[in-house]
């Protein structure tokens, strides 16, 4: 079974195209799209667009970096 380095595995375009339609519909500072952190609202922010993988199977371990988003939120 080939791996690929996940470097080479390219961020979601959609979730790329969706996450400038947020900036632009919240008036998102600059930083917004290299961080992907801001506030809005009296809200904290993340939006992440993730790398879609052509074998899942290799995703063991991802449920964990997602549950990590909320540790970091907080």
């Amino acid at each position: 079974m080939d791996f690929a380095p996940v470097e080479a595995i390219p961020i979601s375009a959609e979730g790329l195209t969706q996450m400038v339609a947020l900036a632009k519909h919240i008036s998102a500072p600059p930083d917004f799209m290299e961080t992907g952190i801001t506030e809005y609202s009296g809200y904290n922010l993340i939006f992440l667009p993730t790398k879609i993988a052509p074998n899942p199977v290799l995703t063991v371990g991802l449920g964990d970096t997602i549950s990590a988003i909320a540790f970091l939120s907080e």
